[in-house]
């Protein structure tokens, strides 16, 4: 789904990732918008434990290791913040030669420990000076448990590489600067409610039986959550960015357990970056993007989970034959998925989702409103040998589920394609009697049968098995007019429209015309209650609260436009206290506006750009200043080629005189976009 809040809330685009959390607007009755920091501490205030450089004095809330600050922070929800130059991801490693009775708390040595590793003595983890003391110095390790069992003097120690976390804390970097360095992070066996705020991490482990940990705005390596027992779940990672062939794996409850729930909410995966889910009950995965080739071929795998939710993600893969948007695979038990309102692409060259049934009797999706275009296969269907399972791509009866409407797009996929092996839906090892229904979907054949391929249509086409069984794409289909609608549905609402919502649409078109549609439908609370609920999420990294949210409808219900908001949330206090985080400028206005170039330009500004700027700051002042990038030509154009894009899927740049009529113009950005979607063109192929 693209709309304005997806082409200028470019947070989780460009590496101010981090950087859009906003305390006020600076339009008249506008919503006050409530600071992260604050929503990560309960109303009580608990203490801010504060990790410093070495140079800093300490006291009762400072000090000079993570490790001092972490045993010090024993009320639920203290916060633990990392300042700039503190030693906060400096751990040790080393063989100690102590003897450690079994119930120790404190063991010294005067062995000298080298920096960079966490240790292991024993059964207990231990946490280290984050320093490193200085060769020969008297060394002190206290414990966070009493020893298990005795430690013999001269026994290796284990390496661990590892941060433990054995108390209900929030540790972030500091919030006016880019995320902290910690390079491993392992949250212990039932620990509950760890927040971890705008920090760098290699490696985060959750142990099994940990839960309700909060991972947000920070850049992630390799994400693991370990399996296997009762108390897993309800953990949040949101805004964060995961970088090129870094992995996130979740695994859940011992199967027949309790759901784990989690939330993957608002983040990106580049660079090939890539999730795996298994035995992990009632996840949501939303509002995400996957860019670059996944290591293993597949952006998004659903293995052995039951009513995982995959929604308004949006893939652009690389390409390559094998790879796989997603992946819904039955391996040993019971799964099942809804797959709706995705834009799942792999360059042409891969597959927009791969069902692997495994086990008919228990495997079940629904799938509707996903953009499947820009696929060799649009949705592939691999069925036990027998059994298709309970796969409804609409117009299926509800099940554990419910049903699908359909309101897949699978335009793009023609007849002439399919000796080459393209097709919009592709159905093989079943049964001559399984059948899969596909019904009010959006097609650009007349004839959907022509495109797809199972034991009637394609059979034997394009190559690879042979197709089984039936896909059921309806007697009649979707009329241009209700195709017409329901793109406008999955464009801008991110669902799809029941037959029956479809066809109020299209009694209207004959006396206000597709514009006309567009225009009130881009207008209706629905849609704008999306489109503020998509700016909390762009550039605040949460969901709206119902407060703000309803207060920025209301200012876009009586004549304010989607800049003045854009410009609400760049010129706010608390936006401007965070930008220094895009910059090395020392300078806290040019950091400000360098954010708003990586914010609404997606590039950097030079030199001299910002110092034009900051020459005319002192009279525009920042809502100005944010005004005058946003509302640039340069903007303007890339608004206009993005919309050329994601609206009417040109495949080559418009023309000059195309791009330079809409941007010369003095449509606002919402105005723009309606009439895009009220185009022919968009009427055709949106």
């Amino acid at each position: 789904m693209k709309s304005i809040s997806g082409l200028f809330g470019r947070c989780l685009r460009s590496r101010g990732l981090s950087r859009c959390r906003l305390r006020s607007g600076s339009l008249p009755a506008a919503p006050r918008l409530e600071s992260l920091e604050n929503r990560c501490l309960p109303s009580s205030q608990p203490a801010v434990l504060t990790v410093v450089p070495p140079s800093f004095p300490t006291d009762a809330l400072h000090f000079h290791t993570l490790q001092d600050a972490l045993a010090a922070a024993v009320v639920a929800h203290d916060t633990v913040q990392i300042e700039p130059g503190a030693a906060a991801g400096s751990f040790n490693d080393a063989a100690l030669a102590a003897n450690a009775a079994a119930g120790d708390t404190t063991i010294t040595t005067d062995n000298p420990i080298s920096a960079t590793q966490i240790v292991s003595v024993g059964t207990e983890r231990v946490l280290i000076d984050a320093v490193g003391p200085a060769a020969g110095s008297l060394f002190q390790l206290t414990l966070h448990n009493p020893l298990a069992n005795a430690h013999a003097a001269g026994t290796p120690i284990t390496n661990q590489d590892t941060l433990g976390i054995a108390n209900t804390v929030t540790i972030q970097g500091d919030s006016n600067a880019a995320p902290a360095n910690v390079p491993s992070l392992e949250v212990w066996s039932g620990t509950t409610q760890v927040t971890l705020l705008n920090l760098n991490v290699s490696r985060l482990a959750l142990d099994t039986n940990t839960s309700g940990t909060q991972v947000i705005d920070s850049i992630l390596n390799f994400v693991r959550e370990n399996g296997g027992g009762t108390g897993n779940g309800n953990n949040l990672i949101t805004g964060n960015l995961t970088t090129a062939n870094g992995f996130v794996t979740l695994t859940g409850n011992t199967p027949g357990g309790a759901a784990t729930a989690d939330r993957i909410v608002s983040n990106r995966f580049t660079g090939g970056a890539r999730m795996l889910l298994e035995n992990d009950d009632g996840t949501l995965v939303q509002g995400n993007t996957f860019d670059g080739q996944p290591f293993n071929g597949v952006a998004v795998s659903v293995d052995d989970s039951q009513h995982v939710t995959v929604a308004q993600n949006h893939f652009s893969l690389a390409g390559g034959s094998q790879d796989k948007a997603i992946r819904v695979e039955f391996v040993a038990t019971a799964t099942s998925a809804v797959i709706r309102n995705n834009v799942a692409a792999t360059n042409g060259l891969g597959t927009g989702l791969f069902l692997n049934v495994g086990n008919g009797a228990q495997f079940e999706a629904r799938v509707q409103g996903n953009d499947f275009r820009g696929n060799v296969l649009g949705v592939d269907i691999f069925g036990d040998g027998s059994s298709a399972g309970a796969v409804d791509l609409g117009g299926g009866s509800a099940g554990d589920l419910g049903s699908s409407v359909g309101g897949n797009n699978f335009r793009g996929f023609t007849a002439s394609a399919t000796a080459n092996g393209v097709f919009a839906i592709y159905l093989h090892n079943t049964g001559a009697n399984a059948t899969v229904l596909a019904q009010n979907n959006i097609w650009s054949a007349a004839d959907p049968n022509t495109v797809v391929k199972d034991g009637t249509h394609n059979t034997n086409t394009g190559g690879g098995n042979p197709g089984t069984g039936l896909i059921d794409v309806g007697a009649t289909q979707l009329t241009a007019d209700q195709q017409f609608i329901q793109t406008l549905y999955n464009q801008f609402l991110g669902r799809s429209g029941s037959v029956g919502e479809l066809n109020l649409w299209v009694g209207a078109l004959p006396n206000i015309g597709k514009t006309g549609v567009a225009n009130a439908f881009l207008h209706s609370p629905e849609t704008l209650k999306t489109l503020v609920d998509n700016f909390y999420l762009q550039y605040l990294n949460r969901p709206a609260d119902p407060a703000g949210e309803a207060a920025w409808v209301n200012v876009l219900q009586h004549g304010g436009t989607a800049e003045q908001v854009i410009i609400g949330f760049l010129s706010s206090p608390e936006y401007y206290n965070h930008a220094t985080a895009l910059s090395g400028s020392p300078h806290p206005d040019a950091n400000f506006i360098q954010s708003l170039y990586q914010q609404l330009l997606a590039r950097p500004g030079s030199a001299v750009e910002i110092e034009g700027w900051l020459t005319q700051l002192p009279a525009l002042g920042r809502s100005g200043v944010a005004a005058g990038i946003l509302n640039s030509a340069e903007a303007r154009t890339d608004l206009v080629l993005e919309l050329y894009t994601t609206l009417l899927h040109r495949q080559g740049r418009p023309a000059a005189a195309e791009i330079a009529a809409w941007v010369n113009s003095s449509l606002d950005l919402l105005s723009l976009e309606v009439q895009f979607a009220g185009s022919q063109e968009f009427y055709l192929n949106g």
